[in-house]
């Protein structure tokens, strides 16, 4: 089921048979984010502190559509894209399983400048990726996905990035996985 903007034309809720869905427009974006692990430690006099160690991220967050809200039936009920990723163990904002297994529903493929998330949604995704990318991804063993139904054209023309960082990845809109980096195709 669709519902799409009024704007832009007529929803399609329909309650069986044949569904067409209309060609949607997407944005991706690339972003980092940085993780923090406290370590405790003991310093020469015997006292204690915590010994702060920052990772860097890589983040690609997805929306799917701009124009149309992708909706299924579950239980009865309607759920949204991000509500059906949640139950197929992607995670929720605040709950996300870094190092976590492969996802054996993507493919994550990289070339020397852009990366390409598939099959989502029966799409493919993509972000241009800059020099430094590949090694950013294995000193951090991998990379986090977020689908989401936030708007994020801001982020994606490269503006407003701390603010719209904090919205996504803090978002009930939002879904996260953890893609490790050895099953990444490199090309």
């Amino acid at each position: 089921m669709t519902a799409v903007h009024a704007t832009c034309g007529t929803s399609n809720l329909q309650h069986g048979g044949l569904l067409v869905v209309p060609p949607g427009t997407w944005t991706a974006a690339g972003a980092v984010i940085t993780t923090v692990k406290a370590t405790p430690s003991r310093t020469w006099w015997g006292g204690r502190r915590e010994q702060l160690e920052e990772t860097p991220i890589p983040l690609v967050i997805v929306s799917p559509s701009c124009d149309v809200f992708y909706l299924s039936r579950r239980d009865g009920r309607l759920i949204t894209t991000v509500e059906q990723l949640l139950l197929e163990g992607y995670d929720r904002a605040g709950e996300i399983r870094f190092h976590a297994a492969a996802r054996e529903d993507l493919t994550v493929s990289l070339d020397t400048d852009e990366l390409t998330i598939s099959p989502l949604f029966l799409d493919e995704y993509s972000i241009d990726v800059r020099e430094g990318f590949a090694d950013m991804l294995d000193a951090a063993g991998g990379l986090l996905l977020a689908i989401t139904h936030e708007p994020i054209g801001a982020l994606a023309a490269g503006e407003g990035r701390a603010a719209e960082l904090e919205r996504i990845t803090t978002s009930r809109h939002s879904a996260f996985a953890w893609i490790p980096a050895e099953s990444i195709r490199r090309g």
